[in-house]
């Protein structure tokens, strides 16, 4: 089943800088991990912000939820 899911990321404005850089990096090793798997089909960035369009690919609600809920 395909979902468009639309994110918008707000991190603490007085977040650590490293551990910010280490959700970052972790976030996008996830990410990349699931557009290998295939369940993670389309990524778009939106201009000037942190945010994003996203398809999934995935076998029902749960799943995207779970996919999700990693982030």
């Amino acid at each position: 089943m395909l979902y468009a899911v639309t994110m918008h990321v707000e991190l603490p404005p007085g977040m650590p800088l490293e551990e910010r850089e280490q959700l970052i990096a972790h976030e996008k090793e996830y990410a990349q991990e699931l557009q290998r798997a295939g369940e993670w089909r389309h990524l778009w960035r939106v201009v000037g912000k942190y945010a994003n369009l996203s398809i999934f690919d995935v076998a029902d609600h749960d799943r995207l939820h779970v996919l999700l809920s990693g982030l």
